[in-house]
């Protein structure tokens, strides 16, 4: 495994209940139980790539104190945007089979479906939002469906890195 993309809602942290909508407020929101100790441990290029305000997402993540978590970090204005730079990462470096690259996040419709036209492997986390959806299309099928960050070392296991 050579890269690792992850989302930020809902695969970082549960945005329901947790984030206020008002700015400058900075009260303490936390990531799901694994993910910090799950990113900080690869050995390989971990990306962080997700859509919306700057400020808002640059506010969110030095809320949630996870910025050293990851080598690269893009917030992308239009979600065309963000599988174009999923796609980006995976040519840039190199990923030629799916045991090479893994995007892990909430969305079947948008993460899975990106990393899978990226020829990486996909962990479906479910969790969120989205988490309970079921693929409605081939594209939306992932490799690996995960409940939780609790389930991640068991597919560091299956996936060597």
């Amino acid at each position: 495994m050579r890269l690792i993309i992850s989302e930020l809602e809902d695969c970082a942290y549960d945005v329901r209940g947790q984030l206020s909508k008002q700015p400058g407020d900075l009260t303490p929101i936390h990531t799901f139980p694994g993910f910090t100790e799950a990113f900080e441990s690869m050995k390989c290029f971990r990306a962080l790539v997700t859509v919306g305000d700057f400020r808002e997402k640059f506010r969110i993540l030095h809320l949630l104190g996870i910025t050293r978590c990851f080598d690269y970090i893009k917030i992308c204005t239009t979600e065309q945007q963000k599988c174009v730079e999923i796609g980006r990462l995976s040519f840039m470096l190199g990923i030629n089979e799916p045991s090479e690259g893994l995007v892990i996040g909430s969305c079947l419709h948008s993460e899975i479906v990106y990393g899978n036209a990226a020829t990486c492997t996909t962990a479906h986390l479910q969790v969120g939002k989205y988490g309970s959806r079921i693929p409605t299309d081939c594209l939306e099928v992932p490799t690996f469906t995960l409940k939780s960050w609790d389930e991640f070392p068991l597919l560091q296991r299956d996936l060597h890195f």
